[in-house]
């Protein structure tokens, strides 16, 4: 039997990049009409956050010597 090991996993939270944050946005709602429509974030479900299990952080430029 595996053991699971979800404490080990690294999940990072983000902000939705779709809504940027407030788990909705505008969409026109029709081509000859300057109607917007608010419609409710399908990305991060109306959260306004995502998890992103693969942080691609690079922390190559980072010197140990310049933090404060």
């Amino acid at each position: 039997m595996a053991k699971s090991l979800n404490y080990l996993r690294r999940i990072e939270i983000m902000i939705c990049p779709r809504c940027k944050g407030n788990g909705y946005f505008k969409v026109k709602q029709d081509v000859y009409t300057k109607k917007d429509i608010v419609v409710q974030c399908p990305q991060c479900k109306s959260k306004g956050e995502i998890e992103d299990e693969n942080p691609s952080y690079d922390y190559s430029g980072i010197d140990a010597n310049k933090l404060q």
